[in-house]
């Protein structure tokens, strides 16, 4: 029993093969980004708009932690050296 069979004969190895084609190159067409830049540029816009609109709501919160680690910090110091 030979079970190298297909290695005798090449001629027939080389039909069972499958030919393959070379692949094609596709270029794609160019499109309008016209619509993509106006959305990008209306969702900053409503970005900046919002984030302006939110500084004075959190502004309220911030200025009492600034005041209190200020003042903290100030008598820590004059309890350390006193």
């Amino acid at each position: 029993m030979n079970f190298n069979s297909q290695s005798q004969n090449p001629e027939k190895q080389n039909e069972s093969c499958i030919k393959t084609e070379k692949p094609v190159r596709v270029i794609p067409e160019k499109k309008s980004y016209g619509n993509e830049r106006l959305s990008r540029y209306v969702l900053l816009g409503l970005l900046t708009i919002s984030a302006i609109a939110f500084i004075p709501l959190i502004s309220i919160f911030i200025e009492p932690l600034v005041l209190a680690t200020a003042f903290a910090v100030l008598f820590t110091l004059f309890f350390r050296v006193c």
